[in-house]
């Protein structure tokens, strides 16, 4: 423990973030920006009016929190935003994917997302 501003705050959570393999802390980073991006939406430091800007500032708060869990040259991440893909010989847009390599492995995670709002952009119901 170490304080902050006079409270005590916990280093086990932060320090999980950092353990595991690179594919165990690319989906710990995926579900930390995810907090970081509600609270800062919950609290109005983000605005939200449609799905699209939510795509634009939760792939922005995981640009932030990428770079914290890469220890090695060989590890990267790439976002990407409304990646194609063909599913059952369709074509369908993913709102992000994500492709990790790591030293010994790799991957890709997608990320499909949706805005639900009392009232769209438009102002209509």
């Amino acid at each position: 423990m170490f304080l902050d501003q006079g409270n005590a705050v916990d280093q086990g959570n932060a320090v999980k973030l950092l353990t595991g393999s690179f594919q165990e802390r690319l989906r710990k980073s995926i579900s930390l920006a995810w907090h970081t991006f509600g609270e800062k939406t919950g609290t109005g430091l983000l605005s939200i009016n449609k799905e699209a800007s939510m795509q634009l500032h939760y792939a922005y708060v995981l640009q932030q929190v990428i770079p914290l869990i890469c220890f090695d040259r060989g590890e990267t991440v790439k976002v990407e935003l409304e990646s194609g893909v063909k599913i059952d010989g369709r074509s369908r847009e993913i709102d992000l994917v994500l492709e990790g390599t790591g030293s010994h492995d790799s991957s890709k995670i997608a990320v499909e997302m949706k805005c639900y709002r009392k009232r769209a952009s438009s102002g209509k119901p």
